[in-house]
């Protein structure tokens, strides 16, 4: 019986050992389309090298990828997102994740 406890404990152990655990792994939700700017997320992700309006964060989790408007559309459509705002965000974690954890 102890033998079993012991064996139990230590399967445990390496379970937790195992998982990837990352504190800030929710900082994505804090990045809305339309509603977050450039500014925001520099300063919940920090600075990133920019091409064009997209803007790839590699970091400890995952990737991040985010798009920026280019401003308001200058033909006659209801595009009237300013400039530099968030219109998508991308992200695509290095293990993979069951979905409850994403807690929607």
């Amino acid at each position: 019986m102890v033998l079993k406890n012991l064996l139990l404990f230590a399967a445990i152990l390496f379970f937790i050992k195992s998982v990837p655990v990352y504190p800030q792994q929710d900082r994505w939700r804090k990045i809305k389309p339309i509603e977050s700017k450039l500014s925001d997320v520099e300063a919940i992700l920090g600075k990133a090298e920019k091409t064009e309006h997209r803007v790839t964060y590699a970091l400890d989790e995952g990737v991040y990828s985010i798009l920026y408007s280019y401003g308001p559309c200058e033909l006659e459509m209801d595009w009237k997102v300013p400039e530099w705002t968030v219109i998508e965000v991308f992200y695509r974690p290095y293990d993979d994740l069951k979905l409850s954890i994403l807690g929607i």
